[in-house]
């Protein structure tokens, strides 16, 4: 699974994106979809926090890039700090609570029940909570 929240540029309404993949991994081909995806949703200028990990390296990730280099700009996080990516708390949300304890059937009945429980990803309060969980230096009067 690879999430990624966001924050308007009025910085009034954040918002949650996400892909689950059956079956495969996240490597850079698939991050760069992702991103693409996402670049499609959200309207003008984006910027990207990188973690640096393998799957935002090579030749897919460094091309998206350049494709996309008038409107995406990339701050990269210093390696081996999940404190300061609100990122990854989404991915526990739904791994150990909503989810918690799910053992769907098959990859449909999974990919129904994230659908359910991505509503939560929509609850404003809840989303600024990641962003304040976070050590990230970000105003946090931009996210009350």
């Amino acid at each position: 699974m690879a999430a990624a929240l966001w924050l308007s540029p009025a910085r009034d309404r954040l918002g949650l994106c996400y892909r689950l993949l059956h079956d495969e991994y996240f490597n850079a081909l698939r991050m760069a979809i992702f991103v693409e995806r996402m670049l499609r949703r959200l309207p003008g200028y984006v910027v990207l926090l990188w973690d640096g990990g393998p799957m935002h390296q090579g030749e897919w990730f460094h091309g998206l890039l350049q494709r996309h280099r008038k409107r995406l700009w990339v701050e990269r996080l210093p390696p081996y700090c999940p404190e300061l990516n609100p990122g990854g708390d989404p991915l526990g949300l739904v791994k150990y609570d909503l989810l918690c304890n799910f053992a769907p059937a098959d990859a449909r009945e999974l990919l129904e029940a994230l659908s359910i429980s991505s509503r939560a990803g929509m609850n404003q309060t809840l989303l600024a909570g990641f962003f304040h969980a976070s050590d990230l230096p970000l105003p946090r009067t931009l996210l009350s």
